[in-house]
């Protein structure tokens, strides 16, 4: 097998290119499943059985939050070693960070095997559910140690710049996941073991290629197996805050359906599940974008030839590009979802127009949140921000309990704006402390939120106007949308435009040379005989 020579200099844009395509082509599958699959869940699984196990799934979630940080830390640590080419730490950080996602996988075990026990009786589960919910959550469970593999090993080799078989192997692995739910639910009436049929597939197949591409990478390195106490002890000395943020959010962001089904009904959750599907893709489609970029981040600000004034120009674009996203997504979700999800499944699985909005601008802050985390991290400085992350889902899990219980449904969204408002002025503190010009950079995030809230206000008011009984009608009125949302991002995104018109005149000139040598040169029409 041949080595990959690592002395060349690391292609950080072809990297990040890979990961934003290869996330979106794992959002567009994600879309596919989630509107191809949700009304077939529904119809084979019926909405009671399916609630439970969206409530079951919030549990399920929580096993992930014993990640000790494995992944988080190694993919920071080896991207700033690799951009001062020191390939001995490295290697040392790899292996020291597969012995903590050994404890990891232990614990999340232990865990499952725990919860597994006693969520029928959390949840109040209908008797007639209980075996093959268990089963299903105990195979599930499964998928969940896959998932932690795969980051560990994915994470790694996109922190060395090699980012193509992570991503292919993700790809691949969803879709033949995908395959199998539909065949196994439509076909062979698997039921509820359809969907971890799917999960186990999916995990299996890129567990596969992800360590296959891990031993190359190594063998490819040279570095032995070493112990250091100094890697050990970074380690010991992030874990806490690390497990204490990744503990914490995914507690955060999987507690309303556990409430919802424990305070409202299980209907609640389906609805809650429903009426957040096109914002949940919207989401995802940015976050996979920011995610590609964080990796490069943490060799971009390690690489001693990259000028401030570069730095500055960089962060300046990456902050437009994100603001015009949200933008754009949060208000075709704001003006549109209502009158999507009554077409798509009935207007039972909506959850209200105020609902809708709110989560519109509750998706703004939680993006924000993450990109302040991302780019801490990026910069090395992993506990400040990881503590801070974890104050405000600490926060955030409070108002959720209280304000579920008192207003139901529609308290989700602010809850969690609260939540993000409140922590928003640590993170600019940190920001400013740890990089001056990142600090700067982001100093209109502090307000751009104020003139979406109004958009999304108005969407409010306005959003029953594209609610219809067909298609058609709906989607000729989202016309009056979408328009001008392409508009916003055509000409918002930054180089898009011009990259654009650039290469539209330009195949434009070769299409005329190419009819001038036609008509002139081939037939010779002007040259008499």
């Amino acid at each position: 097998m041949k080595k990959i020579d690592f002395s060349q200099p690391a292609r950080r844009k072809r990297s990040v290119v890979w990961l934003i395509a290869g996330g979106w082509t794992t959002n567009a599958i994600l879309i596919v499943q989630g509107f191809l699959l949700i009304p077939l869940y529904l119809h084979f699984l019926g909405e009671r059985l399916y609630g439970f196990w969206l409530a079951t799934g919030g549990l399920l979630a929580w096993l992930s939050m014993a990640d000790l940080g494995a992944s988080a830390v190694t993919l920071q640590r080896c991207a700033a070693a690799y951009g001062r080419k020191d390939f001995s730490t490295v290697a040392s950080y790899f292996w020291h960070g597969l012995c903590v996602l050994a404890v990891v996988v232990v614990v999340v075990i232990a865990g499952m095997a725990y919860i597994s026990r006693h969520m029928l009786s959390w949840l109040v589960i209908d008797p007639e559910y209980h075996s093959i919910i268990r089963t299903c959550f105990m195979i599930a469970g499964l998928g969940v140690v896959l998932r932690l593999c795969n980051d560990f090993f994915g994470n790694f080799a996109i922190a060395l710049q090699r980012s193509q078989i992570p991503v292919a192997a993700r790809a691949i692995g969803d879709i033949l996941g995908l395959v199998t739910i539909v065949v196994t639910l439509t076909l062979l009436d698997f039921g509820l073991y359809a969907l971890v049929s799917g999960v186990i597939v999916r995990g299996g197949i890129t567990f596969v290629a992800n360590l296959f591409n891990t031993l190359w990478i190594l063998y490819s390195l040279g570095e032995g197996v070493s112990w250091s106490n100094a890697t050990l002890m970074d380690y010991v000395k992030t874990t806490p805050s690390v497990l204490a943020a990744k503990s914490s959010s995914q507690f955060a962001r999987n507690l309303p359906p556990v409430l919802l089904a424990r305070f409202v009904g299980p209907e609640a959750t389906v609805a809650y599940n429903i009426s957040l599907r096109v914002l949940q893709v919207a989401q995802g489609f940015v976050n996979q974008a920011l995610s590609g970029i964080y990796s490069a981040c943490s060799h971009f600000f390690f690489d001693e030839a990259v000028s401030r004034e570069k730095e500055r120009e960089t962060l300046k674009r990456m902050i437009r590009g994100f603001i015009v996203s949200c933008f754009v997504f949060g208000t075709g979700f704001a003006f549109l979802n209502q009158g999507f999800v009554s077409l798509w499944t009935s207007d039972a699985q909506f959850a209200g127009q105020l609902f809708t909005s709110g989560s519109a601008l509750a998706c703004f802050f939680f993006l924000r949140g993450n990109l302040y985390v991302g780019l801490g991290m990026a910069m090395g400085k992993i506990n400040s921000f990881e503590l801070t992350q974890t104050f405000e889902s600490v926060l955030q899990a409070v108002a959720l309990c209280f304000a579920i219980e008192a207003w139901g449904i529609h308290a989700v969204p602010f809850a969690i704006i609260f939540s993000l408002l409140v922590s928003e002025p640590i993170y600019h503190y940190l920001l400013r402390r740890v990089r001056p010009v990142v600090g700067e950079s982001l100093q209109v995030l502090r307000w751009i939120w104020v003139p979406m809230a109004m958009v999304f206000v108005l969407a409010y008011y306005t959003a029953g106007f594209f609610h219809h009984d067909s298609w058609w009608p709906f989607l000729f009125k989202s016309l009056l949308v979408g328009v001008p949302i392409a508009t916003v991002f055509f000409f918002g995104m930054p180089g898009l435009a011009p990259r654009v018109i650039e290469r539209a005149g330009s195949l434009l000139g070769k299409t005329r040379l190419a009819g001038k040598n036609l008509k002139y040169g081939k037939f010779g029409t002007t040259s008499g005989g």
